[in-house]
């Protein structure tokens, strides 16, 4: 195969790969757009959040620090393993 092309076929397959993972990370980030925007509860929000979150990074676990007002318990976490 003329080296020309066979260097054109393997810059086309990086570039395939590139738009391959950037279609995965668009499709985690309207994902969790979707989650942020429903009507629901904040604490199923952002379990789904984390779910999604996790699944994406394949992580074994994630987690959301959230400040409160609460003076006894400032700071609430969640965590999520996947399933």
């Amino acid at each position: 195969m003329d080296p020309e092309k066979n260097q054109k076929i393997i810059q086309l397959e990086s570039e395939l790969h590139q738009l391959k993972s950037a279609v995965e990370e668009l499709t985690v980030l309207n994902d969790l757009a979707i989650a942020a925007g429903t009507s629901m509860e904040v604490d199923q929000m952002l379990d789904i959040i984390v779910e999604k979150s996790i699944k994406a990074v394949k992580a074994e676990q994630g987690s959301i620090l959230l400040v409160t007002d609460q003076k006894d318990a400032p700071l609430k976490t969640l965590l999520r393993k996947p399933d």
